[in-house]
């Protein structure tokens, strides 16, 4: 039970959708966040009922010599297989929503009217009854532009009456609206488009895994394959352009220096043997380049 008193915003979204910059800023403003993520490692700590769980699930090959969880192993084994990465969702889901609500109890007790809730998962770990706002993009997957606050009404018509970056903004074009809700229309009623896609994106975390990339914090079917340097990036994106795959370099300013990299999209209309070819076409790649 969320205490009284205090309202919590939840920020939520994969790689490179703003949440962290987002919450950078209210932190910078003396606002309380909670990380899903910062929660998630704590759940498995040595010692933790989360980790015995996880051990007693997916065997002591998952832990590392000094007791602690070993991710890499761990992402081995479910990254690639649906059940199985739902069994760890099970055991984790439940941990992180106890740590979360010790965490906002504990902001109350100070006083704090407002915290902050960053997380990745934020609908898949069920703790959206705890949330007062939602904050959310009408890009990436729904193909338009622009974005949506989500509450009760009283917070909407405090925000249309009062919300400066709102009142004095210029309205979306009637297409984009159109175009976000008739692609939220597609989602309700077409649920196999995101069963695919969720299937393809397994797919790619396992086999970029397996060719040494870290990709454990991925979430949406958007990854990063950071090669370093710019010269390194651009030319594994040539060089996959050559074989029939177009991945974008993206270097600095977009991301900080000595993180170049490629940004592999995946979208429900591809199929699994494109995955696979891009993966083979694109372990020969980085085989390819300079060094670092």
């Amino acid at each position: 039970m969320r205490p009284a008193g205090i309202r919590v915003i939840g920020l939520t979204g994969g790689v490179a959708t703003g949440k962290s910059s987002v919450a950078r800023f209210f932190l910078s403003k003396g606002a309380p966040v909670i990380d899903a993520d910062q929660l998630a490692r704590e759940a498995v700590e040595p010692g933790s009922r989360g980790l015995a769980e996880v051990a007693a699930v997916f065997g002591t090959g998952v832990l590392a010599p000094d007791g602690r969880l070993d991710r890499k192993r761990l992402g081995e084994l479910v990254f690639s297989d649906s059940a199985r990465r739902s069994q760890l969702e099970a055991i984790l889901h439940p941990e992180i929503k106890r740590l979360a609500e010790e965490r906002i109890a504990s902001v109350a007790k100070t006083g704090q009217r407002v915290v902050f809730y960053m997380a990745p998962l934020l609908i898949e770990a069920g703790v959206t009854d705890r949330v007062d706002v939602h904050m959310g993009t009408l890009g990436k997957a729904l193909g338009s532009f622009g974005a949506y606050v989500a509450g009760s009404r009283r917070l909407v018509d405090l925000l249309v009456s009062k919300a400066r970056t709102f009142v004095f903004t210029t309205a979306l074009p009637p297409a984009a609206c159109g175009a976000a809700l008739a692609a939220l229309d597609v989602l309700a009623s077409e649920p196999g488009r995101r069963e695919r896609l969720h299937g393809l994106a397994l797919r790619m975390k396992a086999g970029l895994a397996r060719l040494g990339f870290d990709v454990a914090r991925v979430v949406a079917p958007i990854f990063p394959v950071v090669l370093d340097t710019e010269e390194r990036a651009l030319a594994a994106s040539r060089a996959l352009r050559a074989r029939g795959f177009f991945v974008r370099a993206i270097r600095p300013p977009t991301v900080p220096r000595g993180t170049s990299r490629l940004r592999v999209a995946l979208t429900a209309g591809h199929a699994p043997e494109q995955v696979d070819a891009f993966l083979g076409a694109l372990e020969e790649v980085v085989g390819e380049l300079p060094a670092r």
